[in-house]
């Protein structure tokens, strides 16, 4: 049986630790808007499937972060605040307040 490390960081620290996760998959619960929790993998600094423009969503002075779902295909926006769990580099990171 493979046991992964568990570490519990503060949420300031979350975009550090997916920043270091670089090009590599990552796994990350969160609770969506309506309250409901969400289990997504992907990418972060995927950029073929951009058609051009500047990302307007993701700036170093907000919460948001956007991330490439490979279930669905698609670029999401996460919202860095309602991150309770992160999977990284055979890591899983439990975020508290």
């Amino acid at each position: 049986m493979n046991k992964r490390k568990r570490v519990v960081i503060k949420r300031v620290k979350i975009d550090d630790v997916l920043n270091r996760n670089g090009h590599k998959f990552v796994t990350v619960q969160f609770r969506k808007l309506n309250g409901e929790w969400r289990t997504m993998n992907g990418r972060f600094k995927v950029t073929k499937h951009l058609r051009g423009g500047t990302n307007k969503v993701q700036a170093p002075w907000n919460a948001y972060k956007t991330i490439y779902d490979i279930q669905a295909k698609g670029y999401r926006t996460l919202n860095l605040d309602t991150i309770t769990c992160v999977r990284a580099g055979g890591v899983d990171y439990f975020v508290e307040d």
